[in-house]
């Protein structure tokens, strides 16, 4: 029972990640979308987010990975974004750090949408200007 679960999640996860089908929102994404100038793209069925990190970003999750994983073993409803990995690719001429995150966002019925937040833990920066709509993304 537990394989043909096990194994019907992880085709879906491939279905959701086959680059076939997100090469048009990888370039839609272009680079610089955050604020931080990293680049990230929702899978083309948006069940997931991948986001590229810096070094120092790598450093700082891998140093809270042991509180992140204990919030989550404590809160197993938690509304924060789950982490599936983080892989590092290297190629000849480029190192970069990939950070594969649930999709929070993916709700029955977008009507139902009242706020959303871009949690930082900061002060700085974190107002929203101009016209806010359910789908504004507001600053904790």
């Amino acid at each position: 029972m537990f394989a043909e679960f096990f194994c019907s999640q992880l085709t879906n996860f491939h279905q959701s990640l086959n680059p076939k089908h997100n090469r048009d929102m990888i370039f839609k994404a272009g680079e610089g979308a955050g604020r931080s100038g990293s680049f990230f793209f929702f899978s083309h069925d948006h069940k997931f987010i991948v986001k590229t990190m810096t070094d120092s970003e790598l450093k700082l999750f891998l140093n809270r990975l042991p509180a992140f994983v204990e919030h989550f073993t404590t809160n197993k409803n938690s509304l924060l974004a789950k982490i599936m990995g983080v892989f590092t690719v290297h190629t000849p001429n480029l190192k970069v750090h990939i950070m594969l995150m649930e999709n929070t966002l993916q709700l029955k019925d977008p009507n139902a949408l009242k706020s959303i937040f871009d949690l930082k833990g900061s002060l700085v920066d974190r107002r929203v200007e101009g016209k806010i709509k359910p789908s504004t993304t507001l600053k904790d």
